[in-house]
Protein backbone atom coordinates (compact mmCIF):
# COMPACT_ATOMS: atom_id res chain seq x y z
CA UNK A 1 0.00 0.00 0.00
CA UNK A 2 3.13 2.27 0.72
CA UNK A 3 4.57 1.24 -2.79
CA UNK A 4 1.32 2.37 -4.57
CA UNK A 5 0.66 5.40 -2.49
CA UNK A 6 4.18 6.91 -3.06
CA UNK A 7 4.32 6.10 -6.40
CA UNK A 8 1.59 8.70 -7.25
CA UNK A 9 2.94 11.92 -8.25
CA UNK A 10 2.15 14.27 -5.94
CA UNK A 11 -0.38 16.22 -8.36
CA UNK A 12 -1.95 13.66 -8.35
CA UNK A 13 -2.39 12.18 -4.80
CA UNK A 14 -5.79 13.92 -4.21
CA UNK A 15 -7.07 10.87 -6.38
CA UNK A 16 -5.82 8.35 -3.57
CA UNK A 17 -9.62 7.63 -2.79
CA UNK A 18 -10.57 6.75 -6.56
CA UNK A 19 -7.84 4.38 -6.31
CA UNK A 20 -8.99 2.70 -3.03
CA UNK A 21 -12.94 2.69 -5.02
CA UNK A 22 -11.11 1.05 -7.61
CA UNK A 23 -9.57 -1.58 -5.95
CA UNK A 24 -12.58 -2.33 -3.55
CA UNK A 25 -14.22 -3.33 -7.05
CA UNK A 26 -11.52 -5.48 -8.10
CA UNK A 27 -10.70 -6.81 -5.31
CA UNK A 28 -14.35 -7.75 -4.45
CA UNK A 29 -14.59 -9.29 -8.27
CA UNK A 30 -11.81 -11.36 -7.79
CA UNK A 31 -13.12 -13.02 -4.55
CA UNK A 32 -17.04 -13.20 -6.16
CA UNK A 33 -14.94 -15.96 -8.64
CA UNK A 34 -12.61 -17.48 -5.65
CA UNK A 35 -15.63 -18.18 -3.82
CA UNK A 36 -17.69 -19.82 -6.55
CA UNK A 37 -14.63 -21.40 -7.77
CA UNK A 38 -13.32 -22.70 -4.17
CA UNK A 39 -17.26 -23.43 -3.11
CA UNK A 40 -17.36 -25.93 -6.56
CA UNK A 41 -13.88 -27.46 -6.34
CA UNK A 42 -15.17 -28.47 -2.33
CA UNK A 43 -17.99 -29.99 -3.79
CA UNK A 44 -17.52 -33.91 -3.86
CA UNK A 45 -20.01 -34.10 -6.33
CA UNK A 46 -19.12 -31.91 -9.10
CA UNK A 47 -15.69 -34.36 -9.17
CA UNK A 48 -17.72 -37.86 -9.22
CA UNK A 49 -19.18 -36.94 -12.97
CA UNK A 50 -15.27 -37.12 -13.55
CA UNK A 51 -13.27 -39.60 -11.10
CA UNK A 52 -15.08 -42.42 -8.96
CA UNK A 53 -16.46 -41.77 -5.66
CA UNK A 54 -13.55 -42.55 -3.66
CA UNK A 55 -10.99 -40.39 -5.55
CA UNK A 56 -13.66 -37.49 -6.15
CA UNK A 57 -13.65 -37.36 -2.07
CA UNK A 58 -10.12 -36.95 -1.51
CA UNK A 59 -9.72 -34.37 -4.37
CA UNK A 60 -12.38 -32.20 -2.97
CA UNK A 61 -10.59 -32.16 -0.03
CA UNK A 62 -7.23 -31.25 -1.47
CA UNK A 63 -8.00 -29.34 -4.74
CA UNK A 64 -8.85 -25.67 -2.57
CA UNK A 65 -5.68 -26.11 -0.95
CA UNK A 66 -4.27 -26.33 -4.68
CA UNK A 67 -5.78 -23.80 -5.82
CA UNK A 68 -4.45 -21.46 -2.94
CA UNK A 69 -1.26 -22.55 -3.57
CA UNK A 70 -1.27 -21.59 -7.33
CA UNK A 71 -2.76 -18.12 -5.91
CA UNK A 72 0.13 -17.95 -3.60
CA UNK A 73 2.28 -18.90 -6.19
CA UNK A 74 1.26 -15.78 -8.70
CA UNK A 75 1.13 -13.64 -6.05
CA UNK A 76 5.05 -14.43 -5.79
CA UNK A 77 5.42 -13.87 -9.52
CA UNK A 78 3.81 -10.75 -9.16
CA UNK A 79 6.04 -9.50 -6.44
CA UNK A 80 9.29 -10.41 -8.33
CA UNK A 81 8.18 -8.17 -11.19
CA UNK A 82 7.87 -5.19 -8.92
CA UNK A 83 11.25 -3.21 -9.48
CA UNK A 84 12.48 -0.08 -7.09
CA UNK A 85 15.20 2.11 -7.56
CA UNK A 86 18.37 1.08 -5.33
CA UNK A 87 20.29 3.20 -3.26
CA UNK A 88 23.57 4.68 -4.78
CA UNK A 89 25.76 3.53 -1.55
CA UNK A 90 25.21 0.54 -0.43
CA UNK A 91 24.80 0.52 3.64
CA UNK A 92 25.48 -2.56 5.79
CA UNK A 93 22.78 -4.64 7.57
CA UNK A 94 23.47 -3.56 10.55
CA UNK A 95 22.98 0.23 9.97
CA UNK A 96 20.15 -0.54 8.10
CA UNK A 97 18.44 -2.81 11.27
CA UNK A 98 19.57 0.52 13.59
CA UNK A 99 17.65 2.72 11.12
CA UNK A 100 14.29 0.57 10.74
CA UNK A 101 14.11 0.34 14.42
CA UNK A 102 15.22 4.42 14.99
CA UNK A 103 11.79 4.94 12.37
CA UNK A 104 9.96 2.55 14.18
CA UNK A 105 10.60 4.18 17.13
CA UNK A 106 10.37 7.61 15.68
CA UNK A 107 7.11 6.68 14.16
CA UNK A 108 5.12 4.95 17.05
CA UNK A 109 6.25 8.39 19.20
CA UNK A 110 4.30 10.10 16.33
CA UNK A 111 1.62 8.08 16.61
CA UNK A 112 1.00 8.63 20.20
CA UNK A 113 0.93 12.56 19.76
CA UNK A 114 -1.38 12.72 16.63
CA UNK A 115 -5.15 12.44 17.71
CA UNK A 116 -6.50 11.88 13.71
CA UNK A 117 -4.12 8.94 13.42
CA UNK A 118 -4.43 7.32 16.94
CA UNK A 119 -8.52 7.24 16.22
CA UNK A 120 -7.68 5.45 13.03
CA UNK A 121 -5.94 2.54 14.38
CA UNK A 122 -6.98 2.13 17.47
CA UNK A 123 -10.72 1.93 15.20
CA UNK A 124 -9.23 -0.45 12.59
CA UNK A 125 -8.14 -2.37 15.69
CA UNK A 126 -11.54 -3.16 17.54
CA UNK A 127 -13.68 -3.55 14.31
CA UNK A 128 -11.40 -5.43 12.40
CA UNK A 129 -10.07 -8.24 14.86
CA UNK A 130 -14.34 -8.24 15.36
CA UNK A 131 -15.16 -8.68 12.05
CA UNK A 132 -12.57 -10.97 10.99
CA UNK A 133 -13.54 -13.40 13.79
CA UNK A 134 -17.21 -12.98 12.68
CA UNK A 135 -15.90 -14.19 9.27
CA UNK A 136 -13.44 -17.11 10.42
CA UNK A 137 -16.30 -18.52 12.32
CA UNK A 138 -19.08 -17.86 9.51
CA UNK A 139 -18.99 -21.57 8.57
CA UNK A 140 -20.35 -23.02 12.11
CA UNK A 141 -22.68 -20.11 12.06
CA UNK A 142 -24.16 -21.35 9.15
CA UNK A 143 -24.73 -25.21 10.72
CA UNK A 144 -25.89 -23.36 14.11
CA UNK A 145 -28.95 -21.95 12.16
CA UNK A 146 -29.56 -25.14 10.03
CA UNK A 147 -28.01 -23.72 6.96
CA UNK A 148 -25.35 -26.16 4.66
CA UNK A 149 -21.67 -25.06 4.66
CA UNK A 150 -21.90 -25.93 1.36
CA UNK A 151 -24.10 -22.39 0.81
CA UNK A 152 -20.93 -20.46 2.48
CA UNK A 153 -19.30 -20.02 -1.45
CA UNK A 154 -22.17 -18.53 -2.99
CA UNK A 155 -23.03 -16.86 0.26
CA UNK A 156 -19.48 -15.01 -0.08
CA UNK A 157 -19.98 -13.94 -3.61
CA UNK A 158 -23.12 -12.31 -2.97
CA UNK A 159 -20.92 -10.60 -0.32
CA UNK A 160 -18.40 -9.49 -2.82
CA UNK A 161 -21.61 -8.23 -5.18
CA UNK A 162 -22.92 -6.06 -2.77
CA UNK A 163 -19.44 -4.51 -1.30
CA UNK A 164 -18.74 -3.96 -5.09
CA UNK A 165 -22.07 -1.88 -5.38
CA UNK A 166 -20.76 -0.62 -1.65
CA UNK A 167 -17.91 1.13 -2.85
CA UNK A 168 -19.03 4.09 -4.12
CA UNK A 169 -21.59 5.16 -1.83
CA UNK A 170 -19.19 4.12 1.12
CA UNK A 171 -16.12 7.06 -0.74
CA UNK A 172 -19.28 9.34 -0.71
CA UNK A 173 -20.05 9.10 2.64
CA UNK A 174 -16.50 9.68 3.67
CA UNK A 175 -15.91 12.92 1.52
CA UNK A 176 -18.99 14.17 3.75
CA UNK A 177 -18.53 13.16 7.34
CA UNK A 178 -15.75 13.41 9.94
CA UNK A 179 -13.75 10.17 10.78
CA UNK A 180 -15.09 11.02 14.13
CA UNK A 181 -18.64 10.17 12.54
CA UNK A 182 -17.66 7.35 10.67
CA UNK A 183 -16.32 5.81 13.58
CA UNK A 184 -19.74 5.84 15.56
CA UNK A 185 -21.40 4.68 11.98
CA UNK A 186 -19.02 1.60 11.90
CA UNK A 187 -19.75 0.98 15.66
CA UNK A 188 -23.33 1.32 15.20
CA UNK A 189 -23.70 -1.17 12.36
CA UNK A 190 -21.53 -3.69 13.89
CA UNK A 191 -23.50 -3.63 17.20
CA UNK A 192 -26.83 -4.39 15.03
CA UNK A 193 -25.34 -7.06 13.18
CA UNK A 194 -24.02 -8.47 16.22
CA UNK A 195 -27.66 -8.28 17.69
CA UNK A 196 -29.38 -9.88 14.70
CA UNK A 197 -26.67 -12.96 14.74
CA UNK A 198 -26.91 -13.29 18.01
CA UNK A 199 -30.53 -13.42 17.51
CA UNK A 200 -31.29 -15.64 14.41
CA UNK A 201 -34.44 -15.69 12.84
CA UNK A 202 -34.67 -18.48 9.99
CA UNK A 203 -32.61 -18.43 7.02
CA UNK A 204 -32.60 -14.56 6.47
CA UNK A 205 -29.95 -14.61 9.32
CA UNK A 206 -27.25 -15.85 6.85
CA UNK A 207 -27.16 -11.87 5.67
CA UNK A 208 -25.28 -11.05 8.64
CA UNK A 209 -22.19 -12.67 7.49
CA UNK A 210 -22.61 -10.77 4.15
CA UNK A 211 -23.14 -7.63 6.23
CA UNK A 212 -19.97 -8.81 8.24
CA UNK A 213 -17.95 -8.71 4.71
CA UNK A 214 -19.26 -5.23 4.37
CA UNK A 215 -17.84 -3.26 7.34
CA UNK A 216 -14.80 -5.39 6.88
CA UNK A 217 -14.65 -3.79 3.36
CA UNK A 218 -15.43 -0.56 4.88
CA UNK A 219 -13.11 -0.73 8.21
CA UNK A 220 -9.98 -1.39 5.00
CA UNK A 221 -11.28 1.37 3.08
CA UNK A 222 -11.24 4.03 5.57
CA UNK A 223 -8.37 2.87 7.51
CA UNK A 224 -6.20 3.52 4.62
CA UNK A 225 -8.27 6.99 3.56
CA UNK A 226 -7.43 8.28 6.57
CA UNK A 227 -4.15 7.34 8.08
CA UNK A 228 -2.54 7.82 4.29
CA UNK A 229 -4.48 11.76 4.60
CA UNK A 230 -2.47 12.42 7.94
CA UNK A 231 1.15 10.61 7.84
CA UNK A 232 3.96 11.54 5.63
CA UNK A 233 6.24 9.57 3.14
CA UNK A 234 8.69 8.38 5.02
CA UNK A 235 6.61 7.04 8.11
CA UNK A 236 4.10 5.39 5.56
CA UNK A 237 5.60 2.15 5.38
CA UNK A 238 6.50 1.77 8.98
CA UNK A 239 2.95 3.33 9.98
CA UNK A 240 1.23 0.76 7.81
CA UNK A 241 3.49 -2.23 9.03
CA UNK A 242 2.89 -1.13 12.44
CA UNK A 243 -1.19 -1.06 11.84
CA UNK A 244 -0.59 -4.38 10.78
CA UNK A 245 0.87 -5.78 12.90
CA UNK A 246 -1.55 -4.50 15.68
CA UNK A 247 -4.54 -5.86 13.71
CA UNK A 248 -2.74 -9.31 13.63
CA UNK A 249 -2.63 -8.93 17.60
CA UNK A 250 -5.79 -8.18 18.08
CA UNK A 251 -7.09 -11.05 15.88
CA UNK A 252 -4.88 -13.59 17.61
CA UNK A 253 -6.25 -12.08 21.30
CA UNK A 254 -9.95 -12.63 20.10
CA UNK A 255 -9.13 -15.91 18.53
CA UNK A 256 -7.85 -17.01 21.82
CA UNK A 257 -10.71 -15.55 23.96
CA UNK A 258 -13.46 -17.32 21.46
CA UNK A 259 -11.36 -20.58 21.84
CA UNK A 260 -11.97 -20.61 25.78
CA UNK A 261 -15.36 -19.22 25.53
CA UNK A 262 -15.96 -22.48 23.86
CA UNK A 263 -13.96 -24.62 26.16
CA UNK A 264 -15.68 -23.12 29.00
CA UNK A 265 -19.32 -23.30 27.78
CA UNK A 266 -21.27 -26.10 29.84
CA UNK A 267 -22.04 -29.20 28.29
CA UNK A 268 -25.67 -29.06 28.50
CA UNK A 269 -25.89 -25.65 26.67
CA UNK A 270 -28.27 -24.92 24.25
CA UNK A 271 -27.12 -22.33 21.98
CA UNK A 272 -23.96 -22.70 19.98
CA UNK A 273 -20.94 -21.56 21.42
CA UNK A 274 -20.92 -19.37 18.00
CA UNK A 275 -24.57 -17.85 18.97
CA UNK A 276 -23.59 -16.88 21.85
CA UNK A 277 -20.08 -15.01 20.70
CA UNK A 278 -22.27 -13.11 18.92
CA UNK A 279 -24.22 -11.85 21.87
CA UNK A 280 -20.94 -11.29 23.82
CA UNK A 281 -19.97 -8.88 20.99
CA UNK A 282 -22.40 -6.20 22.44
CA UNK A 283 -21.08 -4.94 25.54
CA UNK A 284 -17.89 -6.52 24.60
CA UNK A 285 -17.49 -4.17 21.69
CA UNK A 286 -19.35 -0.82 23.42
CA UNK A 287 -16.75 -1.63 26.32
CA UNK A 288 -13.91 -1.28 23.91
CA UNK A 289 -15.65 1.84 22.11
CA UNK A 290 -15.84 3.51 25.23
CA UNK A 291 -12.04 3.01 26.00
CA UNK A 292 -11.06 4.40 22.20
CA UNK A 293 -13.26 7.59 23.08
CA UNK A 294 -10.90 8.07 26.28
CA UNK A 295 -8.02 7.93 24.47
CA UNK A 296 -8.51 9.57 21.23
CA UNK A 297 -11.32 11.90 21.46
CA UNK A 298 -11.81 15.00 22.95
CA UNK A 299 -9.25 16.25 20.42
CA UNK A 300 -10.38 19.32 18.67
CA UNK A 301 -8.28 18.12 15.67
CA UNK A 302 -9.98 14.46 15.83
CA UNK A 303 -11.04 13.38 12.68
CA UNK A 304 -9.94 16.47 10.40
CA UNK A 305 -12.91 18.53 8.40
CA UNK A 306 -15.18 16.86 6.17
CA UNK A 307 -15.04 17.37 2.33
CA UNK A 308 -12.64 15.23 0.58
CA UNK A 309 -9.27 13.53 0.75
CA UNK A 310 -6.28 15.69 0.95
CA UNK A 311 -2.84 14.32 1.47
CA UNK A 312 -0.81 14.92 4.43
CA UNK A 313 0.76 18.63 4.50
CA UNK A 314 4.06 16.95 5.29
CA UNK A 315 4.46 15.28 2.14
CA UNK A 316 7.88 16.15 0.36
CA UNK A 317 8.34 19.01 -2.26
CA UNK A 318 9.27 16.84 -4.80
CA UNK A 319 7.73 14.98 -6.81
CA UNK A 320 7.84 10.38 -6.19
CA UNK A 321 9.25 8.94 -9.44
CA UNK A 322 6.88 6.00 -10.17
CA UNK A 323 7.99 2.83 -9.75
CA UNK A 324 8.63 1.41 -14.03
CA UNK A 325 6.64 -1.77 -12.64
Amino acid sequence: EALAYDSLPLEQRHQWPKVLELQMRYLNAAMMVAMLVGAASYDPALWKRFLDPQTAAAVAGVAPVVLTLVHAMVAVVVVFLMQEQRPAQAIGWMVALRSALGQTLNTLRWLIGQPTARLVLLSAVVFDHMIRQGLVVSSDYLNAIGISKAYLGPLGAVAALASSFFATPLARMARQFRPATMFWLLYGALMIVSYLLAHPRGVGSAMGIVALSLLAGAVGYLTSLYLNQVVSSERRATLLSVKGLAMNLGFGWVSLAYATWVARMPAGDSNPPVITAFAAYLPYGTILVLVITALAFGQNDVGGQPGGYRPSSAEPSSTVESPSR
